[in-house]
This record gives structure tokens, sequence and C-alpha cells, in this order.
């Protein structure tokens, strides 16, 4: 039995992923979730890409409403926090995406090498 369409590996887009993988243990809310995107990858989306991502990531169960915070420079902050799914889903994504990176590079390097960063 396959699991169900919001559990399927390669059901994620990009920035829904890298908002998973940013997720800490704790819940976050998203002003927090951008830093954390330019701090771990230099870079991050718009706003309304990730609240997008957000979106889609509680419809799915991956994450969920932890509910408001009181915030001292404006209205209060939503908090969400990872669930086990989105945690398991994250991790299977990632051990996907490595073997997927090692084939394109066992055919592109056939001798073996490993590619070049383009950084």
């Amino acid at each position: 039995m396959s699991p169900p369409e919001h559990l399927r590996l390669g059901s994620l887009g990009y920035w829904a992923l890298l908002t998973l993988s940013t997720m800490p243990d704790h819940t976050s809310h998203a002003y927090a979730l951008l830093q954390e995107f330019s701090k771990q990858f230099g870079r991050k989306p718009s706003s309304a890409a990730l609240y997008q991502a957000l979106q889609q990531l509680v419809h799915r169960e991956l994450i969920e409403d932890a509910g408001l915070r009181p915030s001292t420079k404006g209205p209060e902050l939503r908090l969400f926090k990872l669930t086990a799914a989105g945690r398991q889903l994250a991790l299977d994504e990632a051990a996907s995406l490595e073997r997927i990176a090692s084939a394109v590079q066992t055919s592109l390097k056939p001798s073996g090498e490993k590619l070049e960063s383009p950084r």
C-alpha cells in the first residue's frame, strides 16, 4: 500500500522542503524562519512564498499551528511546530535527493570524479 499523497516523496515544493528543514524542535514564527533561511542558505524566500509553504505544510499536517504569541513590536506572532510526519518526510526527501545527486554525479562523471559546486 502506497503512502497517502501528502506523505509521498517528491510531493513537496522547494521552499516547503527547505521550510521543514529549518524548523527547530520548538515552536517558531515566520520571521524567525526567514532569518534561519538567510543564515543556513544565504538567501530567503519572499514572505509570500514562505506563507504559501507554511499554509501547504499545515494543510498536509507536516507542521501544526501552535497558536499566537504576543509581540513587543507589532501584531501577535503565529507559531508553527514541526510534526513527526513532517520530520520524517523531510528526512526521507533529503535521502532521496542525496541518491538523485549521487546518480547525477555518477552519470555525468563516469570516472567517478565529483562535480564541482557552482559557487
